[in-house]
């Protein structure tokens, strides 16, 4: 699986699925597991003549849900397999599929995707600033320290190198970033780049926050 169909499936289903509602890759590979014993674990089918599913559409593969469910297409299995699912397991189900594909260190996509979402808080609480120094307000305005941000949304992918993250702490991983510029790395953090997703799933994160989260990655990288 290329790097660059890793980037545009991965990006296409956590940003932006079809619907507008937001999967839980965790979620769907749960549900998923009266899946496997057809389908496999990794969506690489295990009964000769079930399709695999692994690096399928994921609009298709929730269409296939739902047609199976309102009998649209006939297969008595499938069709009692998904009568009981409700849309957004479908839509979690057809992600979860859709990114049980490898990278090219042989790492699933959706193993890093569904550590990351269930890392994310579920709310941040922010300092509001005061008038003491501009110093102070711009501290004030992350809504927590640098390093227990990046350890609750970036660590699972950034500290193990997981779907080709540059790991913390390796300085050569970092050296073509850090050329960059701290600009072009907040771009990145922003709007997402190669698996990771926009702002690593952190929506309640504002800028103020990514450029301290940044800053404290390259910091232990140098």
């Amino acid at each position: 699986m290329t790097h660059l169909r890793i980037v545009i499936m991965a990006m296409a289903i956590i940003g932006s699925p079809a619907s507008g509602q937001a999967v839980d890759v965790a979620a769907g590979q749960k549900k998923a597991r009266a899946c496997f014993a057809c389908h496999g674990e990794d969506g690489i089918a295990v009964i000769p003549g079930t399709p695999h599913l692994a690096g399928q559409d994921h609009d298709y593969l929730a269409k296939a849900l739902r047609d199976y469910q309102r009998g649209h297409r006939q297969d008595p299995t499938m069709r009692s397999m998904a009568a009981s699912l409700t849309d957004q397991d479908i839509l979690n189900i057809a992600a979860y599929f859709s990114l049980a594909i490898r990278d090219e260190k042989n790492r699933r996509v959706a193993d890093a995707l569904a550590l990351a979402q269930r890392l994310q808080t579920v709310g941040t609480v922010r300092v509001k600033p005061t008038p003491s120094s501009s110093t102070t307000q711009a501290q004030s305005s992350v809504s927590t320290n640098p390093r227990q941000l990046y350890q609750t949304h970036c660590a699972a992918c950034h500290s193990t190198g997981a779907a080709g993250a540059p790991k913390v702490g390796e300085s050569s991983q970092w050296a073509s970033r850090i050329a960059q510029g701290r600009e072009s790395l907040l771009k990145h953090a922003t709007e997402g780049l190669g698996a990771m997703p926009a702002k690593g799933l952190c929506q309640s994160c504002s800028a103020e926050d990514l450029t301290a989260i940044i800053d404290y990655m390259l910091e232990e990288s140098r």
